[in-house]
């Protein structure tokens, strides 16, 4: 079944798509079209994914964030992706203070269904955070993965709809998405059946409260939907060739879908 994939909600980026199989697609954003809201592109021949990456731009400006919308669904009339076909989510970061500090998250927004919603266009938030992951191990001025999975730097999984902001007894996916688990009211909520909830948007971003202080990276994105693909972003500092097959065609293709919309198997 097809997915809809949207580069952004504001401006198009300037990206193209290199195919890995049936089920596995990377998205490589140029930074240099667009990189969201205070991000800047950077070169770093160490980054996990190609030769780039995103960094934060907001250091010495009080009350910044900084934030890119991977994924959005305008047309809520029909499911693309649930919460429920979650397998992973992993990303890296890069920052020059290791150990526990703030870092660029991971949201995913659902859509609204009545049930203990956020606000009027989104239902649930939940976010997956470094901060408070286990098992930490992370370096400084090195990229450090972070993921569902794994057994260190585990992130760290809670429902920010009703203005919690994270801990370290929160939840895995897998009791996320389990309808019997409970836990304290403040990392989910308990009347909601998050493995149905219909996923809205899907958002990086740092803090508003602590994003003038900060300064990192991120690239290398992934989420795996199971059967329904898995969504791979590349953050890239340059415009990348687009695959030998592509022609002239297929490149001014893809750079007019990049602005509307992309399939992913």
């Amino acid at each position: 079944m097809s997915k809809k994939l949207i580069g952004s909600i504001a401006l198009a980026s300037s990206c193209f798509l290199t195919s890995l199989g049936s089920n596995a697609t990377i998205l490589t954003l140029d930074g240099q079209t667009n990189a969201g809201n205070n991000l800047t592109e950077i070169t770093d021949p160490s980054a996990p994914a190609g030769n780039g990456a995103w960094s934060a731009s907001t250091l010495g400006d009080a009350g910044s964030f900084s934030d890119y919308w991977l994924y959005f669904d305008d047309d809520t009339s029909s499911t693309e992706y649930t919460l429920g076909n979650l397998l992973s989510v992993s990303f890296d970061t890069k920052k020059p203070l290791a150990g526990e500090q703030n870092d660029f998250f991971l949201q995913i927004y659902t859509t609204t269904d009545g049930i203990a919603d956020g606000a009027r266009w989104y239902g649930q938030r939940v976010t997956f955070d470094p901060r408070y992951a286990a098992n930490l191990n992370a370096p400084a001025d090195t990229w450090n993965s972070w993921s569902t999975s794994g057994t260190e730097n585990v992130l760290a999984i809670y429902d920010s709809a009703g203005g919690f902001f994270g801990g370290y007894s929160g939840p895995t996916l897998a009791q996320l998405l389990d309808p019997s688990y409970q836990d304290d009211g403040n990392y989910s909520n308990s009347i909601v059946d998050y493995a149905s909830e219909q996923v809205r948007g899907i958002r990086i971003a740092t803090g508003t409260g602590w994003a003038s202080s900060f300064e990192g990276a991120i690239d290398n994105i992934s989420l795996d939907f199971g059967n329904d693909g898995t969504l791979n972003f590349d953050l890239e500092a340059t415009q990348v060739s687009a695959p030998a097959n592509l022609g002239l065609f297929g490149l001014f293709a893809a750079f007019i879908a990049c602005s509307r919309r992309f399939l992913v198997k």
